[in-house]
């Protein structure tokens, strides 16, 4: 039998939540809020977003988790077009930055440099077949023998005449 720890968020002190320097109080916050929402208008829910971005942003995290917190905030915390409009305007002129618009944008971004990497990846391996396929053309051009190009490329045989007959080298 498996047994949980389990947390009532509505249970949770705010003052707690506030105080605290865990980065996943503020997702507690956040969601706690959210909870008494019902109860709030969309300004007095502006003003409550706006000081768990304040807190977010005086705690010192780091930029990613900041980003990361922020977009959950934006996604969980929904506001009418027009005041999240004016969130957005607020948190750019308490920052000085524009963050992404939305959790689909901080997915996008991570896909893109995701991406990046693997693009990076595949031109490395491209880079390193054409310098094995010169170093074969030359080492065959000079007259080396095929037990020595492919100790020399740490390529096999089978490659290395490849290589040589895609190329128009016949042994």
């Amino acid at each position: 039998m498996y047994r949980f720890n389990t947390l009532k968020i509505i249970d949770q002190k705010e003052e707690d939540l506030i105080n605290s320097p865990n980065p996943f109080a503020v997702i507690v916050h956040t969601v706690f809020l959210a909870l008494k929402k019902t109860k709030n208008n969309e300004i007095e829910l502006l003003n409550l977003k706006l000081e768990l971005a304040k807190s977010l942003l005086n705690k010192g995290f780091e930029k990613e988790k900041i980003r990361a917190i922020m977009n959950f905030l934006r996604f969980y915390v929904r506001l009418k077009p027009d005041i999240s409009l004016i969130f957005d305007k607020k948190l750019e002129a308490l920052t000085g930055k524009t963050y992404p618009m939305g959790i689909e944008e901080l997915i996008l971004e991570q896909e893109r440099k995701a991406s990046e990497k693997r693009g990076e990846k595949r031109g490395e391996k491209r880079g390193e077949i054409k310098r094995t396929e010169e170093i074969v053309l030359s080492a065959f051009d000079d007259g080396l023998p095929l037990t020595q190009i492919v100790r020399i490329t740490k390529t096999s045989e089978k490659d290395v005449l490849k290589i040589l007959k895609v190329n128009g080298r016949d042994l």
